[in-house]
């Protein structure tokens, strides 16, 4: 019992303050390697659907932090 509570604490930890060093860590291989980042301050559009029906306005980081890295660590 205690190696799922003690996994649980180190996941919260993650979700909360996880982001931050990966993302760090992907603009450091991109720099490395040449590879374009985007304006990660710049409005995600959907690219399924009909985008232009879109009403959230969301940043391309909100998008990555909050729709994908949280989601994947909350599965």
């Amino acid at each position: 019992m205690q190696l799922v509570c003690s996994t649980k604490i180190l996941i919260e930890k993650l979700r909360e303050d996880g982001w931050q060093n990966l993302f760090k860590g992907v603009v450091f291989f991109c720099e490395q390697h040449d590879i374009n980042i985007p304006d990660f301050h710049s409005t995600y559009v959907a690219r399924h659907g009909h985008s232009r029906h879109q009403k959230d306005h969301v940043t391309i980081e909100y998008h990555f932090r909050v729709n994908m890295f949280v989601v994947i660590v909350d599965k």
